[in-house]
Protein backbone atom coordinates (compact mmCIF):
# COMPACT_ATOMS: atom_id res chain seq x y z
CA UNK A 1 0.00 0.00 0.00
CA UNK A 2 2.88 2.73 0.91
CA UNK A 3 4.48 1.55 -2.14
CA UNK A 4 1.32 2.32 -4.45
CA UNK A 5 0.76 5.72 -2.51
CA UNK A 6 4.54 6.88 -3.72
CA UNK A 7 4.35 5.99 -7.27
CA UNK A 8 0.83 7.73 -7.24
CA UNK A 9 2.45 10.76 -5.76
CA UNK A 10 5.71 10.16 -7.68
CA UNK A 11 3.17 10.26 -11.08
CA UNK A 12 1.23 13.24 -10.17
CA UNK A 13 4.59 14.98 -9.42
CA UNK A 14 6.13 13.57 -13.11
CA UNK A 15 2.60 14.94 -14.54
CA UNK A 16 2.82 18.25 -12.85
CA UNK A 17 6.54 18.65 -14.03
CA UNK A 18 5.29 18.13 -17.33
CA UNK A 19 2.72 20.33 -17.32
CA UNK A 20 4.95 23.26 -16.11
CA UNK A 21 8.01 21.94 -18.65
CA UNK A 22 5.56 22.99 -21.46
CA UNK A 23 4.64 26.22 -20.36
CA UNK A 24 7.89 26.96 -19.56
CA UNK A 25 9.10 25.73 -23.61
CA UNK A 26 6.30 27.88 -25.11
CA UNK A 27 7.54 30.87 -23.21
CA UNK A 28 11.58 29.60 -24.07
CA UNK A 29 10.25 29.45 -28.39
CA UNK A 30 8.31 32.79 -27.75
CA UNK A 31 11.07 34.48 -26.38
CA UNK A 32 14.13 32.80 -27.94
CA UNK A 33 15.56 31.58 -24.54
CA UNK A 34 17.89 29.31 -26.80
CA UNK A 35 19.69 32.22 -27.63
CA UNK A 36 19.72 34.44 -24.47
CA UNK A 37 19.92 32.26 -21.42
CA UNK A 38 19.09 35.72 -19.44
CA UNK A 39 15.25 35.99 -21.11
CA UNK A 40 13.84 35.37 -17.60
CA UNK A 41 15.78 37.74 -15.39
CA UNK A 42 13.96 39.78 -13.22
CA UNK A 43 10.47 38.22 -14.61
CA UNK A 44 9.35 35.97 -12.04
CA UNK A 45 6.53 38.07 -10.43
CA UNK A 46 5.22 37.93 -13.62
CA UNK A 47 5.96 34.19 -15.29
CA UNK A 48 4.79 32.72 -11.78
CA UNK A 49 1.65 34.85 -12.25
CA UNK A 50 0.93 33.00 -15.71
CA UNK A 51 2.00 29.77 -14.80
CA UNK A 52 -0.39 29.60 -11.63
CA UNK A 53 -3.43 30.64 -14.47
CA UNK A 54 -2.52 28.25 -16.85
CA UNK A 55 -2.00 25.17 -13.79
CA UNK A 56 -5.40 26.43 -12.15
CA UNK A 57 -6.54 25.60 -16.08
CA UNK A 58 -5.03 22.16 -16.24
CA UNK A 59 -7.12 21.36 -12.39
CA UNK A 60 -4.05 22.63 -10.07
CA UNK A 61 -5.16 24.45 -7.33
CA UNK A 62 -2.48 27.10 -7.26
CA UNK A 63 -0.61 29.66 -5.24
CA UNK A 64 1.92 32.62 -6.19
CA UNK A 65 4.04 33.10 -3.52
CA UNK A 66 6.98 35.94 -3.11
CA UNK A 67 9.32 35.11 -0.92
CA UNK A 68 13.31 34.56 -0.46
CA UNK A 69 15.50 32.07 -2.97
CA UNK A 70 18.00 30.78 -0.79
CA UNK A 71 20.13 28.64 -3.66
CA UNK A 72 21.74 31.71 -5.35
CA UNK A 73 25.24 30.58 -7.35
CA UNK A 74 28.23 32.10 -6.21
CA UNK A 75 28.51 33.34 -10.09
CA UNK A 76 24.72 35.47 -9.75
CA UNK A 77 25.41 39.04 -10.36
CA UNK A 78 21.80 41.03 -10.09
CA UNK A 79 21.37 43.98 -12.74
CA UNK A 80 22.52 46.82 -10.76
CA UNK A 81 22.65 49.63 -12.96
CA UNK A 82 19.71 51.33 -12.34
CA UNK A 83 20.65 50.81 -8.64
CA UNK A 84 22.67 54.19 -6.48
CA UNK A 85 26.27 53.18 -5.20
CA UNK A 86 25.14 53.00 -1.58
CA UNK A 87 22.41 50.41 -2.67
CA UNK A 88 24.88 48.49 -4.44
CA UNK A 89 27.63 48.89 -1.42
CA UNK A 90 25.16 47.45 0.97
CA UNK A 91 23.79 44.79 -1.43
CA UNK A 92 27.53 43.37 -2.03
CA UNK A 93 28.31 43.86 1.98
CA UNK A 94 25.66 42.08 2.84
CA UNK A 95 24.56 39.26 -0.25
CA UNK A 96 24.48 35.65 1.45
CA UNK A 97 23.25 34.19 -1.48
CA UNK A 98 19.40 34.87 -1.06
CA UNK A 99 17.19 36.66 -3.85
CA UNK A 100 13.58 38.13 -3.70
CA UNK A 101 11.91 35.82 -5.52
CA UNK A 102 8.38 34.42 -6.76
CA UNK A 103 7.32 30.80 -7.72
CA UNK A 104 3.89 28.66 -7.88
CA UNK A 105 2.76 26.64 -4.82
CA UNK A 106 1.01 23.77 -6.08
CA UNK A 107 -1.62 21.71 -4.20
CA UNK A 108 -0.51 22.80 -1.07
CA UNK A 109 2.64 20.43 -1.55
CA UNK A 110 5.02 21.32 -4.04
CA UNK A 111 6.86 24.78 -5.43
CA UNK A 112 7.34 24.74 -9.08
CA UNK A 113 9.77 27.13 -10.37
CA UNK A 114 10.34 27.79 -13.34
CA UNK A 115 12.80 30.86 -13.52
CA UNK A 116 15.22 29.11 -10.91
CA UNK A 117 17.65 29.31 -14.00
CA UNK A 118 18.68 33.49 -13.28
CA UNK A 119 20.53 32.93 -10.43
CA UNK A 120 22.68 30.06 -11.63
CA UNK A 121 24.63 31.42 -14.76
CA UNK A 122 26.03 28.88 -16.75
CA UNK A 123 23.98 26.69 -15.44
CA UNK A 124 20.48 27.00 -16.55
CA UNK A 125 19.40 24.06 -18.51
CA UNK A 126 19.72 22.40 -14.56
CA UNK A 127 17.58 24.90 -13.35
CA UNK A 128 15.03 25.39 -16.49
CA UNK A 129 11.78 23.75 -14.31
CA UNK A 130 11.83 22.81 -10.38
CA UNK A 131 9.01 20.85 -9.13
CA UNK A 132 10.57 20.48 -4.91
CA UNK A 133 8.40 19.95 -1.63
CA UNK A 134 7.22 23.54 -0.26
CA UNK A 135 8.92 22.63 2.76
CA UNK A 136 12.61 23.12 0.70
CA UNK A 137 14.66 25.27 2.95
CA UNK A 138 15.72 27.05 -0.44
CA UNK A 139 12.57 28.48 -0.38
CA UNK A 140 11.42 30.84 1.96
Amino acid sequence: MIKFKNILIESIKDKLYKDALEFREELEDYEDWHNDKTVFKGTCQYIAKKLAEYLNKLGYTTKRIGGQYQNVSDEFEPNMEDWDWEDKEDFIDNFDNTWKHWWVEVDNKWIVDITADQFHPGEEDDYRVIITDINDSDYK
